[in-house]
């Protein structure tokens, strides 16, 4: 039998969040459809000590920043993630912003978006017509190509 879930743990499931980080809020916005998704790190305070993204000791929590990402549309709706991502101190690195499992730390788009935009560049050879079926623009999408030659 089928169970029935809400929401906020739908997104979570079709983005796969695993702990410490968690699906606290879906918005809808009928008018631009568009659909926010608020994403938290272990929003239960349990993870007081975080690894340093440069070094991997572990350190203490500093703050956080929300940091706002496209990803894949949900049906006719551009969906964002907004997330709280922490920063933390490190003794030999200063303040630094944990790393997510979504993305790059410095990209604004999701690992999941960037994989179908370069199939549909390398579909349709033509990065203006990537552009329009993502609904994105010209320089955001020539900046997922150019990332994805330097990784290649």
């Amino acid at each position: 039998m089928a169970s029935i879930i809400d929401v906020n743990e739908l997104y979570k499931e079709l983005i796969g969040v695993k702990a410490p980080w968690d699906v606290v809020d879906v918005r809808i916005d009928k008018n631009n459809k568009e659909i926010t998704v608020r994403i938290e790190h272990d929003k239960h305070g349990k993870w007081k000590l975080l690894p340093c993204p440069d070094c991997g000791k572990s350190s203490k929590r500093h703050d956080h920043q929300v940091k706002k990402l496209r990803d894949l549309d949900s049906y006719q709706y551009q969906t964002f993630l907004e997330v709280n991502v922490p920063r933390v101190r490190c003794q030999d690195h200063g303040v630094k912003q944990i790393k997510i499992p979504f993305a790059d730390k410095f990209i604004r788009s999701t690992s999941r978006l960037d994989k179908i935009v370069i199939d549909k560049i390398e579909n349709s050879n033509s990065v203006s017509s990537a552009a329009k079926k993502s609904k994105m623009t010209w320089d955001k999408t020539n900046r997922i190509k150019q990332r994805a030659v330097k990784k290649r």
